[in-house]
């Protein structure tokens, strides 16, 4: 197998290294070492070690992203000006992690711990720009929603949806381990069996639906400090 060009083992180490140590404690020297490239490598593809960060999470964020567009163009084309449902909008924000996510169980892994990492250090600026360039596809899909349940306020949806987006990640780039009778576990076969994954989605879709569908807090209670028990 030939060996990466010298852009690619850097964004390959990047990667690695900003999931393990996060930005801040990844000096360029550590990645150059990793990649087996020299320091100018660096400044020559990439100009810095923030825009480096960017292209990592970019690479990674924004196929996903363009498919989830893509998904719900196709389906507000399909339903012209009435609002699409609820569980087709969600199907398309979680059918591309599935075509487009990772196979193995360790990339996963690191992916997760890379975007947690990114959503924790987005103050760093490559975490920052990266960041706002999922804004559109946020706006688009709120717009979706917003539709689709006008009853709810805008406070009230910009949570649960906000709650959708941060919690995907890692919810399916590393499925947790459970066994509620003993024999069910959902780690590995999430990605790497047709069935698993099927139902996997079937039931976030349902959860996620019930979420968004609820009854607003009565804001009275909220005034008072909180319902009753």
């Amino acid at each position: 197998m030939a060996r990466p060009d010298t852009r690619e083992r850097i964004l390959q180490a990047a990667e690695r290294l900003f999931a393990e140590r996060g930005f801040a404690e990844t000096s360029v020297r550590a990645i150059t070492a990793e990649a087996d490239a020299n320091l100018a490598a660096v400044h020559y593809h990439f100009s810095s070690k923030e825009n480096l960060l960017e292209e990592v999470l970019l690479r990674r964020i924004g196929p996903i992203a363009r498919r989830r567009l893509e998904l719900l163009d196709a389906l507000e084309r399909e339903r012209g000006e009435r609002p699409a449902p609820v569980e087709k909008i969600l199907e398309a924000l979680i059918r591309p992690l599935f075509e487009l996510g990772p196979r193995s169980s360790g990339e996963r892994r690191r992916l997760a711990r890379l975007f947690g990492r990114a959503f924790l250090e987005e103050s760093a600026p490559g975490s920052k720009r990266a960041l706002r360039r999922l804004e559109r596809a946020y706006r688009r899909f709120y717009a979706a929603f917003r539709k689709a349940l006008p009853e709810l306020p805008e406070e009230t949806l910009h949570w649960r949806v906000h709650f959708i987006f941060k919690s995907l990640p890692s919810a399916f780039l590393n499925p947790m381990r459970f066994h509620p009778a003993g024999n069910c576990d959902l780690s590995g076969r999430a990605f790497s069996d047709a069935r698993a994954q099927e139902r996997l989605q079937r039931e976030w879709i349902a959860f996620a639906a019930a979420g968004l569908r609820a009854a607003a807090p009565n804001r009275e209670e909220e005034k008072e400090g909180g319902a009753s028990p």
